[in-house]
């Protein structure tokens, strides 16, 4: 009873981690519109892969937490940079496709659906905070509701497993839709994700140096 407890409350949290509208839902949202469902779930599937890497990173302690401390900040800032750039890219990306038309790649290419999976992992892994996110979920089931290795394994799972879950469905319900857009709507949709990738790099990138400033007039 108490491990099925467990992974409800996983579940539950990566649902509601899931909801954070960031740039992840924003590049399933397009992916799914321009390409169909299975290229917004290879998006969902970096995610994944992105947050498993953060959470296996929370096990290895303190050492860790200080390389992090050392070059969060270098990591944030080419991060930010390389979103905003990727932004750009999205916002004057041309939209090549007659009215109510489906853009499909050419054949099942094994390296394309990599390179989403791949877009996933960069978009999630980019933002310093979701890793400290995961290290504050860590540090909370260990010390305060005291849950042992094995049980943080099957939080973590039953997290990941919904964050996949919803993400995935998130681009059945987009590719729904594509049948009410037509190539200016699409163009348009490009622009605006475009645009918010731009903001929230700037975000993240002055959030960055506000942080640094802080700190450093503190010491």
């Amino acid at each position: 009873m108490r491990e099925l407890n467990i992974f409800l409350e996983g579940f539950v949290t990566g649902i509601g981690m899931s909801m954070m509208l960031g740039t992840v839902f924003f590049s399933i949202l397009q992916q799914s519109v321009n390409r169909g469902v299975r290229y917004g779930i290879f998006i969902a599937g970096g995610v994944v892969l992105s947050d498993v890497m953060f959470i296996s990173l929370t096990f290895l302690g303190v050492g860790f937490i200080v390389i992090m401390e050392e070059h969060g900040v270098l990591i944030g800032r080419v991060g930010s940079i390389l979103l905003f750039l990727f932004g750009v890219y999205q916002f004057q990306k041309k939209t090549l496709l007659a009215d109510g038309v489906l853009i499909q790649p050419e054949g099942k290419n094994f390296w394309r659906g990599l390179y989403y999976v791949g877009n996933g992992f960069f978009l999630n892994s980019i933002n310093p905070v979701n890793f400290f996110l995961w290290l504050s979920i860590s540090g909370f089931l260990t010390f305060t509701s005291g849950y042992s290795v094995g049980e943080r394994v099957l939080f973590f799972t039953a997290s990941v497993l919904s964050i996949f879950a919803v993400e995935s469905m998130f681009a059945f319900y987009a590719f729904k839709i594509r049948k009410w857009l037509n190539s200016q709507r699409l163009a348009y949709m490009n622009r605006v994700i475009g645009l918010i990738f731009m903001l929230i790099a700037m975000y993240l990138f002055f959030t960055i140096n506000a942080r640094l400033s802080e700190l450093n007039g503190h010491r």
